[in-house]
């Protein structure tokens, strides 16, 4: 293995160290679906899935890791597949939640969290990509709102000024009466029901 990732001649760059690792066989095949927990997930690489769906109600932790057939999986993002492909929209659920993101997750899907039920969003504070302060999701620097909990029982609600855009649906959401504007904001992808 040492002697693959050493540059050797008439080769222009050394191939990284996890090209030359081995590569484990798992029971799953690309973009298959489980439930495990109430939680459904998708198979997206050698040891990932992609939350896509949940079928129980209550306070939701996804987990960092989850076990299914023997293998253990990292849950690095959250999102929606129709037709075996990555697609914008809702992950499947339709009752009132609120959920806690892990360190794990580094990617969501636009729209992902635009669920009717969901009150709040918590992430945790290991998480290098996201944020969340009063159950709204950020990214971690505060520079983009990602979700407002479609189910929120906040009335009024404060953008700060150091947040300068708001994700596509992110402020779908009909209990706000009263919505302040920070003078940080600069975007606003998509349409905004309020």
């Amino acid at each position: 293995v040492e002697e693959l990732l050493n540059l050797a001649d008439g080769y222009i760059y050394n191939l990284p160290k996890r090209a030359a690792d081995s590569f484990d066989f798992y029971d799953v095949v690309l973009r298959d679906t489980f439930i495990v927990d109430g939680l459904e997930y998708a198979w997206i690489g050698n040891n990932s899935v992609q939350l896509i769906g949940i079928h129980k109600s209550g306070e939701i932790i996804i987990p960092e890791f989850v076990d299914y057939l023997g293998s253990t999986f990292e849950v690095v993002s959250i999102g929606t597949i129709k037709n075996g492909i990555i697609t914008i929209g809702a992950i499947n659920c339709d009752q009132k939640i609120s959920i806690t993101i892990p360190k794990s997750i580094r990617f969501i899907c636009d729209l992902a969290l635009n669920i009717n039920g969901l009150e709040s969003i918590t992430v945790d504070e290991e998480n290098k990509h996201f944020s969340s302060r009063d159950g709204v999701l950020y990214t971690k620097n505060f520079a983009t709102l990602i979700q407002f909990p479609f189910a929120s029982k906040m009335s009024e609600f404060e953008i700060s000024d150091n947040t300068y855009y708001l994700a596509v649906g992110s402020m779908d959401n009909h209990s706000i009466k009263s919505l302040k504007i920070g003078k940080g904001l600069i975007y606003l992808q998509g349409v905004c029901n309020l």
